[in-house]
Parts: C-alpha cells; sequence; structure tokens
C-alpha cells in the first residue's frame, strides 16, 4: 500500500513539473513589445460587427485609435482588459467617438461577428456617453489578418491546445490617425493620466484643453513600467523660469513705482 501511494505521489510530482514547465514555456512566448513610430497595415481587412468587410484604415477617420488584442470568449483577462480600457476611458476627456475610436480585435478566428455585436453593444452602454456613437468597434478576422495585425504591433500570444484557450498579455497599443504606433499600455488596470496623455500625444495637441496639452511637457513616458511618470527637473526648471520671471516683472514694477513717485515728488516741490 505504502508503495502504490509513493508511486501516485511520484507521477503527480511528474505530471506537476511537466504542466509547470509546459505553462512556463507558454508564458515565455507571450509577449508585448509594440515598435513605436512604425505604422500597422492599415489595407489589411477583418470582418465588422454586422459581418462585412472593414479595411482596417477605415476606421481611423482622421483621428487616434485605440487598439485593444482581445478574443470574444475569454473567459476572465480580456474581459478585465476591456473593462480597464472601460474605466479609464470613462474617466477622461476626450471622448470615444468625436474624439478617438476603441478598436478591440479579436485573436481567435473562431470568433464571430454576433459575439463581436454583442460586445460592442455591452461596451457601448456601458461608456454611455452622449456623442460616442461608432466610438466602439470589435472585429473578428481570419488567421492571416490576425497574424499580420498582431505582429505589427509586436503583439504575440500562443494557443494552448490543452485548455482551448490563448495565452496573451493584457495590453493597449494607442496609434494616430496614420495608424503610427504611439504608445503600448499594459493593463489590465489603465490609467487614465496614462490613456489621456497618450491619446494628446497621439492627436499631436489636437485634443485636449490647454492646461492638459501643457502637462505634456512634464510628464514622459517610462518604458519599463508602461506608465507616463513626471519629470521632476523639467518641472523644478519650468517652476524656477516662471519664478525668475514673476521676481523680475515684480522688481520692475516696484522700480517704475518709486521712479513715479519721485517725479511726482520733484514737481510737487
Amino acid at each position: 500500500m505504502k508503495r502504490a501511494l509513493i508511486v501516485i505521489a511520484t507521477l503527480a510530482l511528474s505530471l506537476s513539473v511537466r504542466a509547470e514547465s509546459r505553462s512556463e514555456a507558454l508564458l515565455n512566448q507571450i509577449t508585448f513589445n509594440p515598435p513605436l513610430g512604425a505604422a500597422v497595415p492599415l489595407d489589411t481587412v477583418f470582418k465588422d460587427e454586422a459581418g462585412a468587410e472593414v479595411r482596417l484604415g477605415d476606421l481611423f477617420h482622421g483621428k487616434p485609435v485605440v487598439m485593444a488584442p482581445v478574443y470574444f470568449e475569454c473567459p476572465m483577462l480580456c474581459t478585465l482588459t476591456l473593462n480597464g480600457l472601460l474605466k479609464a476611458a470613462r474617466a477622461v476627456r476626450p471622448t470615444a467617438g468625436p474624439d478617438f475610436t476603441v478598436v478591440a480585435f479579436s485573436i481567435n478566428p473562431k470568433d464571430t461577428p454576433a459575439l463581436a455585436a454583442a460586445k460592442r453593444e455591452s461596451y457601448a452602454k456601458g461608456y454611455n456617453r452622449p456623442g460616442s456613437d461608432g466610438g466602439w468597434r470589435f472585429l473578428t478576422g481570419t488567421p492571416e489578418s490576425i497574424a499580420t495585425l498582431s505582429r505589427a504591433l509586436g503583439f504575440t500570444y500562443v494557443y494552448d491546445a490543452a485548455t482551448g484557450q490563448y495565452g496573451h498579455a493584457s495590453a493597449l497599443a494607442v496609434l494616430a490617425k496614420d495608424g503610427k504606433i504611439v504608445r503600448g499600455l499594459d493593463g489590465p488596470e489603465f490609467e487614465p493620466k496614462d490613456l489621456k496623455l497618450a491619446l494628446i500625444e497621439a492627436a499631436e495637441g489636437r485634443i485636449g484643453t490647454p492646461i492638459e496639452k501643457a502637462l505634456m511637457y512634464c510628464y514622459s513616458f517610462d518604458g519599463s513600467t508602461g506608465r507616463y511618470s513626471m519629470q521632476i527637473m523639467k518641472v523644478v526648471r519650468t517652476a524656477g523660469a516662471a519664478t525668475a520671471l514673476l521676481l523680475g516683472l515684480g522688481i520692475g514694477y516696484q522700480v517704475r513705482k518709486e521712479r513715479r513717485r519721485a517725479a511726482d515728488a520733484g514737481a510737487a516741490s
């Protein structure tokens, strides 16, 4: 009996080690390294929520695009990614639709336009902002079109036949109106500040308030964290220059005031 238990325990340990090794091998194939400044292939064709063919470039409309590689029957991570994007998008201005477009495309070629339509309805309803019609798009594609776009985004994933699921990163790519990759953001939680600054950067200052645009001077993108961080020295230099200017203006005002007072005193005598 004891020998049988030892054999069972050994087999279980062996299977566990193999599973862990296999899992690590799969994880090593998952990456998100967007080539900043490179353009995605805008002629790539997908299907929209109604099943009609749509060229990727036709979804930009002269505005930035936030691109989310997901799949629609993902049991957990994709939903967390899209929910994180929704939460961040609801917390910021500009607005999806008039100012930018969210494009989520499925990495699973078996996903259908019907699934895409259901996702679009759900997230458009969750966003629920006036004027945001057409701001959220969900696409399906062929293995070739999915691979082409994913490769251009620096997004690699792997299909696990044992579970029937895809291993992939939680990430967004923010693209300019010409399809060039401006920023990659790591999820599944996305800071509203990071999304806003990436959109302002992608729009080349055409969106955002003057104050928000000025923030771009004080923040830089930290590739190691996937976040925008404040550049302390730049802020200090800016604050120092502003202080010096204000001090100079104050001194100039006082000098003119004293001269005027002296001139008035001389005239009175």
